[in-house]
């Protein structure tokens, strides 16, 4: 890297940091940082939507499936913006009638306080594991350009991601998504794409080189295209920083249409970076560090100052999720757990309810300072894994296994009930860590076990407490 590409890289943390100091005075609700007050239109709310699911994942999980299988790499990514589309056309009319702000506050609501706080708990876990994988990649990006330790090169990104939205909060997200998304298709689709298809001879070479193989779109193998339908579509229809996103939105028209865009959007981008892996397969073969490809390629690649904008939308792209995910989880925490201590210790002492009068700006201190733990934590994950598709894999399968049928049911089904919810979401959850402890984190078995014993439990305890209940009524009529 030259001097010139590595003050491109220095300059976009500058001017990061910067929007969060001027976001600092627009979040003075806990609503505007949560949700940046609900005022998102068209644009805007769609650049949101997509940056939130371009991370690491998207990126350098799709160029890193695209040199090992081809084309059927895209299917991690499409499973995404499947999933993203179904929130907006399903889901988002139901969450906003409901009022929510959390996935966590809707179970509160339907099943009650037990069932909330273990959903928070277990939300927070997997929206703090998808910021881990984004530092993760970060890291990875950094080292392969930079030639830093990948540790120091996660502790840098990371910290930058962490102060920007503890200052800002969702508004600081907001508009550094916007800037994230022009440097994304900017630097992606428009540089990176074209000079890897270029480099590697144009697609009629990269026709004759590869394998028949790399163009078959069910290379990858079927189980795990039915893996990355469970652990992907699934978990988005129920992921806090997708619903988080949809919630800023200034009505339901806006929030729908914005999301079935922006899952059109990642799909294409999915093959743009499906076709660098491509490329790289011919242009560099035998790399053994598949995470490493895009890093490789954009050096080998792309000329001065091009290879500066290409970093800087990738780490745009990372830092979008990775502050997305981050202030997710701290949300969870803030406001499904420490509101409701706070409610519990008022009632209890009248010092205390004195100090926490100003509920509001207690709960916006208490989220900038979860967040600041909440980002310590991913950090040091993220420098023991080191590793983006196990990460996400593993956050995956803890929220499609342990949440999907609690929420949806709770959403949908009147008969569900507050113990079937509470028993399927701590069952499961113990059965897919096991299954990920004993089978490892790319094992579908787990995902797919706990699904059934999530379901299972929920309209079985469900059903029985019903059955009590009409029978009770029935002998109370006698």
């Amino acid at each position: 890297m030259t001097g010139l590409d590595i003050g491109i890289v220095i300059g976009y943390f500058l001017v990061i940091i910067a929007v969060g100091v001027y976001s600092s005075r627009k979040a003075q609700a806990s609503s505007d940082y949560l949700v940046a007050g609900h005022r998102l239109g068209y644009g805007i709310t769609f650049a949101c939507l997509s940056a939130v699911l371009l991370g690491g994942a998207s990126t350098i999980g799709s160029t890193a499936l695209g040199y090992r299988y081809g084309i059927s790499g895209i299917w991690l990514v499409s499973m995404l913006g499947l999933g993203l589309m179904l929130v907006g056309i399903l889901l988002v009319k139901r969450i906003r009638e409901l009022e929510v702000l959390t996935v966590a506050e809707l179970l509160t609501k339907r099943f009650g306080a037990k069932a909330g706080v273990v959903t928070a708990l277990v939300s927070a876990l997997y929206t703090m594991m998808v910021c881990a994988t984004q530092v993760i990649a970060m890291g990875t990006i950094l080292q392969g350009f930079a030639g830093w330790d990948s540790a120091i090169s996660m502790l840098v990104v990371g910290v930058v991601v962490v102060a920007y939205t503890i200052l800002g909060g969702m508004w600081a997200i907001t508009l550094t998504d916007f800037i994230q998304f022009i440097l994304i298709v900017a630097g992606v689709t428009l540089v990176m794409m074209p000079a890897c298809v270029h480099a590697a001879g144009g697609l009629s070479a990269i026709g004759a080189t590869l394998p028949s193989s790399y163009f078959d779109i069910t290379s990858i193998g079927f189980p795990t295209i039915v893996q990355y339908f469970f652990l992907y579509c699934l978990g988005a229809l129920v992921g806090q920083d997708l619903w988080q996103r949809y919630l800023t939105a200034r009505s339901v028209k806006v929030a729908r249409r914005s999301g079935i865009a922006s899952g059109a959007f990642i799909l294409f981008y999915a093959i743009a970076c499906t076709l660098v892996g491509m490329a790289a397969a011919v242009y560099m073969p035998g790399i053994d560090d598949a995470q490493l490809v895009f890093a490789k390629m954009a050096d080998e690649v792309l000329p001065t100052g091009a290879l500066g904008l290409v970093l800087t939308a990738v780490l745009a792209v990372l830092m979008s999720t990775a502050s997305g995910t981050l202030l997710a989880s701290s949300s969870l925490l803030t406001n499904d757990v420490i509101k409701p201590a706070l409610a519990y210790l008022r009632t209890k002492s009248k010092a205390v309810a004195k100090e926490y009068l100003e509920e509001d700006r207690m709960l916006l201190k208490a989220s900038r300072r979860m967040t600041a733990c909440v980002g310590a934590v991913a950090i040091v994950v993220a420098v023991w894994l080191n590793n983006v598709i196990a990460a996400l894999d593993a956050s995956y399968a803890i929220l499609s296994g342990a949440l999907f049928f609690p929420i949806i049911l709770g959403m949908f089904w009147k008969k569900a009930t507050a113990k079937a919810a509470l028993a399927s979401i701590v069952v499961s959850s113990v059965v897919i860590l096991l299954g990920l402890g004993l089978m490892g984190t790319t094992a579908v078995e787990p995902i797919m076990i706990g699904l059934a014993v999530s379901g299972a439990i929920m309209v079985s305890v469900s059903l029985l407490g019903s059955r009590i209940k009409d029978a009770d009524i029935n002998k109370d009529d006698l």
